[in-house]
């Protein structure tokens, strides 16, 4: 059982690194401070998508949504102080955690 945070940051520009870097710390520290682990940054040419999972083996909590929910609240917040708009997707559920894709480039993942 897992909740994971969909991040999605539209009108940004993905070629500017400072503010990649920017939301970069900001979805790192509210994660880290839930007990969330940053799982993925995806950046494509409309924006840039982070996934942050909550009760993966090992880290789990028994409040783990309720940690989650605050997450997201803080990275909206935060986002907004520095005029980006932050939309979050929250999904709670069992999961596949582990391993997969093709030997050469297996990549730990939800599933």
């Amino acid at each position: 059982m897992v909740t994971i945070l969909f991040i999605s940051l539209k009108n940004i520009n993905v070629e500017e690194p400072q503010i990649l870097d920017k939301t970069f710390d900001i979805v790192l520290a509210s994660a880290k401070r839930q007990g969330g682990i940053l799982n993925k940054m995806l950046l494509f040419d409309k924006g840039c998508t982070y996934l942050v999972v909550f009760g993966l083996p090992g880290q789990k909590h028994a409040d783990d949504a309720a940690r989650s929910l605050l997450c997201a609240n803080d990275i909206v917040n935060r986002h907004a102080e520095i005029e980006l708009e932050a939309s979050v997707g929250v999904a709670t559920g069992t999961c596949y955690c582990g391993i997969v894709g093709h030997p050469h480039r297996q990549e730990y993942t939800e599933w």
